[in-house]
Order: C-alpha cells, then structure tokens, then sequence
C-alpha cells in the first residue's frame, strides 16, 4: 500500500476530531495500524513539511493516542525507503507547488493541503491521498480523480 495521509487522520485517530463518530475515528485508527502491520510505504516531501504539521498534532513520544504512536513509528523509520518515500516538491508563487496541477477545477482548493496532491505528483509510486475529516477533499475529490490523483475517504462525507 503506497499513501499519502493527511494530518486529519492521525488527529482522528487521536480522537482529537470530537465531531467524528466513533465508528469513523474507529476507521482511521484500524488504517494507520494497517500501513504499519502491512508495511505500507508513505510518502512524504524531502523538506519534511507534512513532518512538521504532524508534530503539530502527534507527540513524538508515541503516546497516548494511535496517531501519536504511528507518528513516532514513521519517524523512527523515515530512513527505509519501503517504509517512506520522500520526494522533492519545489515551491510556486501561485499554485504553491510546482507539482501542484494547473487546472482551473483545483484552483480554489485549500492551500495548506495542496503538499500533499504535490507529493501525490511527484511520487513514482503513485500513492492515493487517505482523508479522514476534511471537507475540501470531499468537494474537490472528482477534480483530482480527472487529474490521475486518488483521494480516499477514510470517513462519512460532511454534513452539508
């Protein structure tokens, strides 16, 4: 399995998203322990971007949620290449990334996410992007799937 995960779903797992149903936190715990006992390769950006918003919501001690526990996994094995996959993405003016698609049916998708669609781009090993609690992948999931980029929706679609 070849992922990119989105920082919402270890916030989930740390059952840090209060708006989730147990069932759906339940979803993302039972993933991120599947990428490690199924030694799932994660990508991630050479300039450690995704990192940095994970240690924005995970604690390096592992401790004490399932998201925490898979960040201090990742990062003790950042350095096997079957474990994570680090590509270079390069920063744009307006897109935010070069690797960033320059279609107008993403445009107006969320900056701060768009790492991780670059990462999704500049991977060989063309990994899907896993989303637990964030409404824009939801809204621009068709777009990126017209692009070649798979969004897969670990929890129930927002409330609209």
């Amino acid at each position: 399995m070849n992922c990119i995960i989105d920082v919402n779903v270890l916030a989930a797992a740390n059952l840090r998203a209060t708006h989730l149903s147990p069932l759906d936190a339940l979803k993302c715990i039972d993933f991120l322990e599947s990428v490690k006992k199924e030694e799932g390769c994660v990508s991630m950006d050479e300039g450690g971007l995704i990192f940095q918003e994970y240690a924005n919501y995970a604690s390096h001690k592992g401790q004490p949620g399932v998201g925490d526990v898979f960040f201090k996994w990742l990062f003790d094995n950042q350095g096997y290449d079957a474990v994570c996959e680090k590509g270079a993405i390069v920063e744009h003016p307006d897109r935010g990334f070069e690797e960033y698609p320059d279609a107008h049916s993403v445009s107006n998708f969320d900056w701060n996410d768009r790492k991780y669609v670059a990462v999704a781009v500049a991977s060989e090993k063309a990994p899907a992007i896993y989303n637990a609690t964030d409404s824009d992948w939801w809204d621009f999931q068709e777009a990126f799937f017209e692009l070649g980029i798979i969004v897969e929706q670990l929890c129930s679609p927002p409330a609209t």
